[in-house]
């Protein structure tokens, strides 16, 4: 299981998990605040009637609740019309009884408490006590599944408790309370839940994403790609792809330094063996015109060292650029007329023909230098391997963001051994003409030209009839 999957699950089962016990919490929440609401009124109206009953019992030693049945009796026969938070309340649910110093109910609003001995009740008990006397309970004929809250208030008489003054309420609103925030409550979690989720994923994508850029890096150096290293941040992520891109170059460049002193061992052995060969011929009596020859073939072989040391190096330096150097607006349209220019006698030599059709506005970014050194080697194998009297042809096309080059000859075109291999250092087919192999560095020069400008080149080899190499970059170069 990948590492964004286990933190996703995780933050998902902790965010289940947390909003479950919210929701819980919430609603006990929303309870408990109504019955301190609840009990805070009813406080309050106990000791109002209380304080009524004991303006009429003044200096009496049994209370007197006839006025407070009356005041009673006209509350409970109101109707009312009020919609209270939304809820629609249409009678008052309060139930007032009264009790003598012994605990016995002496008026109940309800009626079936009249008469009975309530002393053991809570709320009565601890008031003629001295205490703060409430309960809960579901003793009310009328609520038998909800729970009432009592509240007592004591009734004094020349400084003593004779008596007390229960108000009650059931808890019917409450349900009707938590039914009606219900919706809201699930509504407000599920969107800060969905909230939560979409935070979840963007940060866990932010934490792993560096993660999977280091990957598909390391995935694409071990398949032969080469990029720069991609932006990874400042985390541990970072530091971890920045220190394996140092080891990566070490490695790199000691293995590239063997590789270079192989190929370098390999190639010039057959000029030294050239030049040495002239050389002890030489030392020998010759004729003007042998001496001519010989002196010409370590000419010719001197100068093919000096040509593989120079783009060996050219080579080395493109392998070892993670960025195109000094990039620049390239107007191809000058730069193929400039190319036209410098062609011009080696192709009026075969009496080849170059057919260059490139319209306006092709213009990309890149290195001038680096483009010219390409094409230059592109014409010149089209060139050599182009009969008397042939026609070059080059073709710039402009495709949505892509420029794309066809140099195509009309030569023998590449035989199928050799057509993916013609990429290699110091891979080459024999020349027609001469008979002889060039350096075998040029395309392998090109290609890494082309991918620093992040394109890619492609052969359309047709044996017989000739070959056209096409070059594909964009205009404008990505990172």
């Amino acid at each position: 299981m990948k590492i964004r999957t286990r933190l996703l699950l995780s933050l998902l089962l902790t965010a289940g998990a947390a909003f479950y016990f919210l929701g819980n919490w919430l609603r006990d929440d929303v309870k408990f605040r109504y019955f301190q609401i609840l009990e805070d009124g009813l406080a309050e109206t106990a000791h109002i009637l209380a304080a009524s009953v004991e303006s009429e019992s003044a200096g009496s030693a049994q209370p007197k609740v006839q006025a407070l049945q009356k005041i009673i009796t006209s509350v409970l026969s109101r109707r009312v019309n009020a919609e209270i938070f939304g809820i629609k309340k249409q009678q008052i649910s309060l139930r007032i009884y009264a009790t003598d110093a012994t605990g016995k109910v002496i008026y109940d609003s309800a009626g079936f408490g009249l008469g009975r001995d309530y002393s053991k009740w809570n709320d009565v008990y601890l008031t003629l006590k001295g205490h703060y006397g409430a309960r809960s309970s579901r003793d009310d004929q009328r609520y038998p599944d909800v729970s009432i809250k009592y509240i007592a208030a004591p009734i004094r008489s020349n400084g003593r408790i004779v008596g007390v003054v229960t108000a009650a309420k059931p808890a019917v609103t409450l349900e009707q309370v938590i039914a009606s925030t219900k919706d809201k409550i699930a509504w407000t979690l599920l969107i800060v839940f969905t909230a939560f989720v979409i935070t979840g994923v963007l940060v866990t994508y932010l934490i792993t994403r560096p993660l999977d850029l280091l990957i598909g890096y390391v995935k694409r150096l071990r398949s032969g790609t080469k990029e720069a290293l991609p932006r990874l941040g400042k985390s541990e992520i970072g530091v971890l792809g920045r220190e394996f891109e140092l080891m990566r170059a070490e490695l790199d460049g000691r293995k590239y330094i063997e590789s270079f002193v192989q190929m370098l061992t390999h190639e010039f052995k057959s000029p030294v063996a050239g030049i040495l060969g002239a050389s002890e011929i030489l030392e020998g009596d010759l004729s003007a015109q042998d001496r001519h020859k010989f002196l010409g073939n370590i000419t010719r072989e001197a100068k093919r060292i000096q040509t593989i040391t120079e783009t060996l190096l050219q080579i080395a330096t493109l392998e070892n650029t993670r960025a195109l150097p000094k990039p620049e607006v390239v107007d191809l349209s000058e730069l193929l007329e400039q190319l036209s220019e410098d062609f011009a006698q080696l192709c009026a030599q075969k009496s080849i023909s170059l057919d260059v059709k490139a319209g306006k506005n092709m213009r990309l970014t890149g290195n001038y230098f680096f483009l010219y050194q390409a094409l230059a080697n592109l014409l010149q194998n089209a060139l050599d391997f182009s009969p008397q009297k042939g026609t070059i042809e080059i073709t710039v096309r402009h495709e949505a963001q892509q420029i794309s080059i066809a140099i195509g000859d009309r030569g023998a075109g590449i035989p199928e051994f050799a057509r993916e291999k013609i990429f290699d250092k110091f891979y080459s087919l024999e020349r027609p003409d001469t008979q002889r192999k060039s350096t075998g560095l040029g395309l392998a020069f090109v290609r890494l030209v082309v991918e620093l400008h992040g394109g890619n080149i492609t052969v359309a080899p047709r044996e017989g009839i000739g070959t056209t190499v096409v070059v594909s970059m964009p205009v404008k170069i990505s990172g």
